[in-house]
Order: structure tokens, then C-alpha cells, then sequence
């Protein structure tokens, strides 16, 4: 059974009783429920307004909502080839005609039934199991499309509204899924990117070689066979077999038979420097700044299609990068062992009483959208903060995890002073380790408490969480 949820405007409710559904207006977005069988119908919507409904739908987290098929019905939507690849059907025909709602159920319900195979999973944190999901659910080959509305110069329109950005992130991303096998690139183009700013809209400029002037004066170099002498067309004066040779004087009879144009030259109109081969200098349109050829980025741009690999995960949960190099590098327990350890420190220590413990809670919420950032150096750059928690960690300590980005530690015959030591250490080195990304690094939060040998586990982690 389908949920029908139009979105127009202003929510009209008169259009969505016909379906017996909801309706919203486009503002409404953050009221929509995750319900099973859900369809969103855009009606009336410009294109602006169907990008918006799009990217609105698809940043949710429930897979149930950013899964949904979206069916765009206007016969005044531009057919473009962006547009129509950003909804999963863009139709002209009146939205009340059985020929539509037929089309649109031929779309949709294999979405619906791939939606329905998945495991119940309340939300999906992660870009790129995101992506990886909304490929699988339609069974669909990703194909780039040259775009003005992109800096990299191509968009990827069905996973676009995925990204709050219209920057290089799902790029980053693909590079990501690509480096894990979990989809397969295959070569569309090859790109030069401004080093600055990642631009691909390039301004390719010939200067002089002496000083950097772009008013140049371009000319043919003339070579008179007879006598030997080259000099620049405007020297030899006149048209065809008016030209005459400044050195000797005879008159040039054709190309080819006394003389011939090998090259051309050039000439500064700022100062005055003839020369034969100038300098290329790059001005980008986004940033403003030069540059040499030799400075750009270059970059392959890709189709993706989902491996073997990449479908498991996207039916049974991609695992969380960093969670992955933390279990290799530090042996993460789950949490029932952590809360046994835990429950054992607490009884030596009110035993013994001669050494006290601390609990400390890691938590690194900007942790996701790194994926979108680091693309194929996600795997380098998290491996680096994960040998440096584990260079500051002792081989006695104890880690599980809560979450994908938050992670309990028991630091074993520590106390409050020096475990304050070495997560202030683990905020210095996260600082530098993403130092391009200050905005993660800033989120970065930890806490300690002290193990009270009276309390028990659970009262010990809900101080933490407070």
C-alpha cells in the first residue's frame, strides 16, 4: 500500500485527497513521517522548487524517506537531462489521468519492494552508505553530465541533492566508495581543476615571456628561400604575390615554391619583445587567481556502477570506516564486556584503595562528513587519528563503541589529572590531523569521570553522556 504525499506550493490538500494522502507545502518538508510506501509527488513546482523538494528528501536520514520515489508533474518543467535524472520520473500529463498514476506505480513500485528488503535501520548517518543504497534501490549506473552549475565543471544529478554543497563533496564521495571496491569507476573524461579552488571553468591566456603582458601581436614568420631570410610577414609588406623581400628585394612568387611560413612569431605591444614560442598563464573565473598550466589539479571524471561488494552493503550496512581501523589498531570490546571491565575496576578499587581509574567519552560528530571531504585519503587521514588515539592510549585500556563516531575508554590506573592529559593531547593532535577541516576538529568533544567504586557501570556511562 502507498503513502502519497503531494507537495506543491502552498499544500494543496484538494490534490492530495484524490490519492487519499498527504499534503504538504515545501516548507513543510521537516513534517514528513517515514512511513512504508512512501511517494513523493512534486506538483507545480518550478525547477528550483523540485531541486529544493529533491535535496530536502533526500538529506533526511530514515531510508524510508530519502529512498522515496520522487514523481515531478508539470508540463512546464523544462525537459532537461539534469532535471529528469535528479527525480526518478518527470511527467507533463495531468496528475488526475489513469495513464499517470499507471506510469507512475511502473516507477515506483520497484523502489518500494527494494526499500521493503532492507533491514530495519531507524537512520542513516553516512553519505556514502546514502548513496550506496540509492543506487542499489534502482538498480542504477551513475553517468556524469557537463554543468555550468557545478565548479568541477560535472554533477552526478540523481545523488546531488545528497550534498548541501554544489562543490567537489560527491566527487569526494565516489572517490571513497571507489577505494573501498564497493563501486567501479570507469573513464568518461579527464579534467584540469584550479589549484586553489578546485574550479574547472579556466581561462587559458598567452604572455609574454619577458614581462608577463597578455596584449600580444601575432604574425606569421616568413622564410624567402632564395636569400635566406626570415623575418615576420608585415616586414615582407602586401598580400600574396605583392609581398617582396626586405633583404633582397625580389618578389615573392607562392608559397611553397620560394618560401614558406614555418612558425609563427609573436610580439609585445607593452614591451616590445619579439619572441617565438610565449608563456600560458590559467585564470580561474570562480576564484580570480593565476596560475600556470603546470600548478592545475587534474582528475579523471568517472561512471560508477555498484560491485558485488557494494550491493552487500547496501542491503546489510556499510561499517564505519574509522570504527574499522580503531577495531584493528585497538581491539574494540562491545559494550556488555566494556560495562564487565568496568564493573572489575570498580571492585579492585574499593578493594585495594590505593589507585583510582577514569572513564573518558570520545565523540567526534563531524566525523561523517569527512567521507564528502577526504574521498580516497578518508582511509589515510582516519588511520593517522586512529594510531595517534592509540599512541596515547596504554596497552591496559579498554575502548568500546557507542556509536560509529562516539567511543568509551577505561583508562586503567589513571586519575582525573592524567587522563585530562591525554585527551587534551588527543584534541591537539585531532587539530592537526584536520587541520583543513577546523570545523570537525572543533567538534571534537571528550569527558571524564572517575570510576566510582560504589556505582555501578550503567550510573558510571549515563554520567558521561549527561
Amino acid at each position: 500500500m502507498k503513502s502519497w504525499v503531494v507537495v506543491t506550493e502552498n499544500g494543496d490538500h484538494g490534490v492530495a485527497a484524490h490519492f487519499g494522502g498527504q499534503a504538504l507545502a515545501l516548507a513543510q518538508l521537516d513534517m514528513l513521517e517515514p512511513a512504508p510506501g512512501l511517494v513523493i509527488v512534486a506538483l507545480g513546482l518550478d525547477e528550483q522548487g523540485v531541486l529544493a523538494l529533491c535535496r530536502g528528501i533526500r538529506m533526511r536520514p530514515e531510508p524510508r524517506c530519502y529512498l522515496a520515489p520522487i514523481v515531478a508533474v508539470d508540463r512546464y518543467l523544462p525537459q532537461r537531462p539534469e532535471l529528469a535524472s535528479t527525480v526518478d520520473l518527470l511527467l507533463e500529463s495531468p496528475l488526475s489521468s489513469a495513464a499517470t498514476q499507471t506510469e507512475i506505480e511502473r516507477v515506483a513500485d520497484p523502489i518500494l519492494h527494494a526499500i521493503d528488503g532492507l533491514p530495519e535501520v531507524g537512520r542513516d548517518a553516512n553519505v556514502g552508505a546514502k548513496v550506496l543504497r540509492y543506487l542499489w534501490s534502482r538498480n542504477l549506473e551513475l553517468v556524469p553530465q557537463p554543468s555550468s552549475g557545478n565548479v568541477r565543471g560535472y554533477v552526478y544529478p540523481p545523488v546531488e541533492p545528497f550534498f548541501d554543497r554544489s562543490d567537489e563533496s560527491a566527487f569526494q564521495v565516489l572517490d571513497f566508495l571507489e577505494a573501498e571496491h564497493l563501486v567501479r569507476g570507469e573513464f568518461v573524461d579527464h579534467v584540469h581543476l584550479c589549484h586553489f579552488c578546485g574550479s574547472a571553468f579556466l581561462n587559458f591566456v598567452e604572455t609574454c615571456p619577458q614581462c608577463e603582458g597578455k596584449d600580444l601581436e601575432r604574425d606569421d614568420l616568413v622564410h624567402h628561400f632564395p636569400c635566406g631570410y626570415m623575418g615576420n610577414s608585415r616586414e615582407f609588406g602586401g598580400d600574396g604575390r605583392d609581398k617582396i623581400c626586405p633583404k633582397c628585394g625580389e618578389r615573392l612568387r607562392g608559397l611553397g615554391t620560394d618560401y614558406d611560413k614555418p612558425s609563427l612569431v609573436y610580439s609585445c605591444r607593452s614591451c616590445r619583445h619579439v619572441f617565438q614560442e610565449p608563456e600560458i598563464a590559467t585564470l580561474c573565473y570562480n576564484c580570480r587567481r593565476p596560475g600556470r598550466p603546470e600548478d592545475l589539479v587534474e582528475r579523471d571524471v568517472k561512471r560508477y556502477a555498484l560491485t558485488a561488494l557494494g550491493e552487500h552493503s547496501a542491503v546489510h550496512g556499510l561499517d564505519a570506516l574509522f570504527h574499522r581501523l580503531l577495531d584493528e589498531r585497538l581491539h574494540l570490546v562491545d559494550m556488555e564486556t566494556f560495562k564487565l571491565f568496568l564493573q572489575v575496576e570498580a571492585a579492585r578499587i574499593r578493594r585495594y584503595k590505593i589507585s583510582t581509574s577514569t572513564v573518558a567519552l570520545l565523540e567526534l560528530p563531524g566525523l561523517q562528513h569527512l567521507y564528502a571531504r577526504f574521498g580516497s585519503r578518508a582511509r589515510e587521514v582516519f588511520g593517522e587519528f586512529a594510531s595517534i588515539l592509540k599512541g596515547v592510549l596504554r596497552m591496559t585500556d579498554i575502548v568500546a563503541s557507542l556509536s560509529d563516531t562516539a567511543f568509551l575508554i577505561l583508562l586503567v590506573e589513571t586519575p582525573s589529572e592524567g587522563a585530562e592529559v591525554a585527551m587534551r593531547r588527543l584534541r591537539e593532535e585531532a587539530g592537526r590531523v584536520f587541520a583543513d577541516e577546523a570545523e570537525v576538529a572543533a567538534t571534537l568533544r571528550t569527558k571524564i569521570v572517575p570510576v566510582d567504586p560504589e556505582a555501578d557501570p550503567e550510573s558510571c556511562i549515563e554520567a558521561l553522556l549527561a
